[in-house]
C-alpha cells in the first residue's frame, strides 16, 4: 500500500461523535452563554439602553443580578446535547459516505464534499431541536426579574405550547437551520480545513493543544461574520409576539430583514459582532479543543490527522 492510500484510511464512528460532540458543545455553552445572553439583548433592544457589550452585561448585573446571564442555560445544555451531538456525527456520518463513495481510491476527501457535509449536519441537526433554541432565546430575553416571563425551561414549553401548539416550538425553523447551516459550514469546515492545511503544510502536531487552540479563533473569527446577520433576524423574529399565528412586529423572515436595514441600516444586520465573537470565539475553542482531545483518546486521531 502506497503512502498516499495510507493517508485516507480515516476512523469514523457517529455515534461516538454524538457523544463526544454532546460533552465538548455544552462545555463551550457554559463557558460562553454569558456572552450569548447579552448578544441578544444587545440585538433585541436596538440601541434603546446599551450600545456594546460591557455596556449590556453591567446593565444586567446592576438591574437583574449576575444569575440573569445565566437565565436559560438548562435549555441551552439541552440544545447543545441534542444540537452539538447530531451535527459532529452528521458531519462524520456524511464526510464517511463520501469518502466511501465518491472519494477516489488513493486520495482526500475534496474541500467540497466537507463544506457541503458541514452545511448538510448543521441544517438537520438545527431543524430537528428547533424547539430547543426557540425556548433558550425566549428565556434569555426576558428582563423583568421580579416577573419573569417563564419560571422554568418546563414552563416554557407549556407557555410556547398553549398559544402555538407544535408550530410555536418550530417557529423560525428556516431562520434557525439556515443560520446553523452557516455556522457548520464556518466552524466545523474551517477548523477542519484550516488545521488539515497546517497539518500538511506546515507539519503542525494535529493533537497539540497550540494547534486546536489557534484554528478554532481563526474558524470563530470566520463563523462569527458569516452568521451575524442571520443571527441578527432570526433573534428578532423568535422574540417577536405572536397573535392568531402571525408575528406583531415582523410578517416574515424577509419583513424583519427589511424593517431591520430600514431601522438601523445595512451595518444593523451586524449588530452585536463584538458579544457574538466573545460567545462564538470562547465556544469555538472550547468545544473543538475538547472534541479534538476526546476524539484522540477514543480514537486515536485527530481532526486534520489522516484527511
Amino acid at each position: 500500500m502506497s503512502k498516499n492510500e495510507e493517508i485516507v484510511v480515516r476512523k469514523t464512528n457517529p455515534y461516538l461523535g454524538f457523544v463526544l460532540g454532546a460533552i465538548a458543545s455544552c462545555c463551550g455553552e457554559t463557558v460562553s452563554f454569558p456572552a450569548d445572553t447579552a448578544k441578544i439583548r444587545l440585538q433585541l433592544d436596538k440601541g434603546k439602553h446599551f450600545s456594546n457589550l460591557r455596556q449590556t452585561v453591567h446593565g444586567i448585573i446592576v438591574k437583574e443580578g449576575i444569575p440573569a446571564l445565566y437565565q436559560g442555560i438548562t435549555a441551552a445544555w439541552l440544545r447543545q446535547i441534542f444540537y452539538g451531538g447530531l451535527r459532529f456525527a452528521l458531519y462524520d456520518a456524511f464526510t464517511g459516505i463520501a469518502d466511501k463513495y465518491i472519494t477516489p481510491v488513493g486520495e482526500n476527501i475534496a474541500s467540497g464534499h466537507k463544506f457541503i457535509s458541514a452545511g448538510l449536519a448543521g441544517f438537520v441537526a438545527a431543524g430537528l431541536v428547533n424547539p430547543t433554541d426557540v425556548i433558550k432565546i425566549r428565556m434569555q430575553a426576558c428582563t423583568d426579574k421580579g416577573n419573569p416571563r417563564y419560571k422554568s425551561t418546563r414552563d416554557a414549553i407549556k407557555q410556547i405550547w398553549a398559544r402555538g401548539g407544535l408550530k410555536g416550538l418550530y417557529r423560525g425553523s428556516g431562520a434557525t437551520a439556515t443560520r446553523s447551516a452557516i455556522v457548520a459550514m464556518s466552524d466545523i469546515f474551517a477548523y477542519d480545513a484550516i488545521k488539515t492545511y497546517l497539518v500538511g503544510k506546515y507539519n503542525w502536531e494535529p493533537s497539540s493543544l497550540y494547534t486546536q487552540a489557534r484554528c478554532a479563533v481563526l474558524a470563530g473569527l470566520i463563523t462569527t461574520t458569516a452568521s451575524s446577520p442571520v443571527d441578527v433576524i432570526k433573534t428578532r423574529y423568535i422574540n417577536q409576539e405572536f397573535v392568531g399565528g402571525r408575528g406583531v412586529t415582523y410578517q416574515s423572515l424577509l419583513d424583519c430583514i427589511v424593517k431591520t436595514i430600514r431601522s438601523d441600516g445595512f451595518y444593523g444586520l451586524f449588530k452585536g459582532w463584538v458579544p457574538t465573537y466573545c460567545r462564538i470565539g470562547p465556544h469555538v475553542t472550547v468545544t473543538f479543543v475538547i472534541y479534538d482531545q476526546l476524539r484522540t483518546f477514543m480514537l486515536g486521531e485527530a481532526i486534520g490527522e489522516i484527511y
